[in-house]
């Protein structure tokens, strides 16, 4: 595998919301990206895209310097390429065509990573030649923003291969955690998942509304998750005996709230939850909601970092 610290252009392949975000990322890092999305229009757009994000972000000079080039084919962009990031629509058959396209165009040394976030790398890599190679590459909305990229290596994929993605992906400013053996959905999908079940079934069971769960969870767990995870939280909630203080005292409360558990109907809530958000967003569009989430986001990010 070519060595992460002399990785210096890469192929982004798909440019929807996850491919513009890896392209930013990318840019603010200093490194040439080769772009290519069947859709015209989208790669038009991306240069100016790409600078406001950076200008946006606080990578001017990036934005003044960018080194962009859009393809007209997936096999031209890949060219020259030491670093492959897939990021096409999340269907099976369009996600086996365009791996195996990238596996015949480039060179077996060249890492392929799919951002995919439903399906498992192990449904593709017995059709490729080089399936050593490929890894899940899953990063999180927004892109430019989020540090966190879940690498997952499938059943045929070289350890050398997960560790350098890893490398190169925390080279480029993301905190990569690399998971044991894939599962449906990684690791976050399943947490946020879980969380989301529950929050849902809150609503359902006229609990809370849509807005209280989403206060209690800003002003509560989120501004402690951000600093520690649930499990070093309820081992600083034990006190001096720590987790298995917390375990023994709370732990048979904890587990009749899992045994009690129910998955709520999604699709039967739809209605009331879009409600409930639009309620929540209080006139605000969506452009708003974003350009107000990645504001705190940048400066949450920004305090930590200090």
């Amino acid at each position: 595998m070519r060595d992460p610290q002399m990785i210096e252009t890469v192929a982004v392949i798909g440019l929807g919301t996850i491919g513009t975000g890896w392209v930013a990322r990318f840019a603010a890092a200093g490194l040439a990206v080769r772009a290519f999305d069947p859709d015209a229009a989208q790669r038009e757009a991306l240069p100016e895209t790409i600078r406001q994000v950076l200008r946006d972000g606080g990578h001017g000079e990036a934005a003044e310097t960018l080194r962009l080039s859009l393809h007209d084919t997936l096999e031209e962009a890949v060219a020259g390429a030491d670093f492959i990031q897939e990021n096409v629509p999340e269907r099976q058959a369009i996600k086996a065509d365009v791996l195996g396209r990238l596996d015949k165009a480039a060179p077996a040394d060249v890492i392929i990573s799919t951002s995919t976030s439903g399906l498992m790398l192990g449904q593709f890599q017995e059709a490729l030649a080089a399936p050593e190679r490929t890894v899940v590459g899953h990063p999180f909305h927004p892109v430019y923003l989020m540090p966190l990229v879940e690498v997952v290596p499938g059943p045929r994929t070289a350890p050398e291969a997960a560790e350098a993605a890893a490398r190169f992906y925390e080279r480029v400013g993301h905190v990569a955690v690399t998971l044991q053996k894939e599962a449906p959905g990684h690791l976050v999908n399943r947490l946020q998942a879980a969380l989301w079940r529950e929050a849902v079934a809150c609503v359902e069971d006229g609990i809370a509304s849509v807005e209280q769960v989403d206060k209690a969870v800003v002003n509560c767990l989120g501004p402690r998750w951000s600093v520690v995870g649930p499990h070093m939280a309820f081992h600083l909630g034990g006190g001096k005996g720590g987790l298995r203080h917390f375990v023994e005292q709370l732990g048979p409360g904890i587990q009749k709230r899992w045994n009690d558990f129910r998955t709520p109907d999604l699709a039967a809530m739809t209605d009331t939850l879009v409600r409930g958000v639009e309620e929540e967003a209080g006139g605000r569009d969506l452009d708003t909601l974003q350009r107000e989430r990645d504001r705190k986001l940048s400066a949450l990010l920004a305090h930590l970092a200090g």
